[in-house]
């Protein structure tokens, strides 16, 4: 029998700090390890800002998936469920799948995405929940996804139900702006 996958789409209008100048603020970060894994991020993001934003998403997807380990918030935080700062997910380089969506389009906000241009995708299937970043380039929306790290297209049948619903949530921005106050 074969299941379908059950996708939900939700756009996630964040009220991201307009990033000053550092996409990761190192003065906030108290180790050294941590400073060097900051400026890392830093200076590979910086240098894409006057790239394609097709390139962008490109070097973004890897760059993650290749530096930050996939890991249970049980094994990382011993909650159950924990929504990761981006400078959470860098100095433990480790996340789940919403923690790499997340820092995701944190990183794609730096780099002079809109809000309208990027996407978060829950699917859900056999019961398994997963979420990855969609965002729009070119008129064409692509896959940045932690468990097929391949970069590819959206496929017709996946662009087909998540058309014109992007949705606001409240809830989501409430949870990370929440998590930004705790971190001042």
């Amino acid at each position: 029998m074969r299941v379908k996958s059950v996708i939900i789409a939700v756009a996630i209008m964040l009220t991201v700090n307009l990033f000053a100048g550092d996409f990761i603020n190192i003065d906030g970060v108290s180790t050294e390890i941590g400073k060097k894994r900051a400026a890392f991020f830093n200076n590979k993001l910086s240098s894409l800002k006057s790239e394609s934003k097709v390139k962008k998403l490109k070097v973004v997807n890897g760059l993650f998936n290749r530096f930050i380990r996939y890991d249970s918030d049980m094994k990382i935080y011993k909650k159950k469920q924990f929504i990761a700062t981006i400078e959470e997910t860098v100095l433990s380089m480790s996340g789940d799948c919403d923690d790499y969506a997340m820092a995701k389009f944190q990183a794609l906000k730096f780099l002079g995405f809109k809000n309208n241009e990027l996407i978060l995708l829950l699917s859900i299937k056999n019961g398994i929940k997963h979420i990855k970043l969609v965002a729009k380039a070119e008129n064409r929306f692509y896959v940045l996804d932690n468990s097929n790290r391949e970069f590819r297209v959206l496929r017709k049948k996946e662009k087909n139900q998540i058309d014109n619903k992007f949705l606001k949530s409240e809830v989501f921005e409430d949870l990370i702006s929440k998590k930004k106050r705790r971190m001042s």
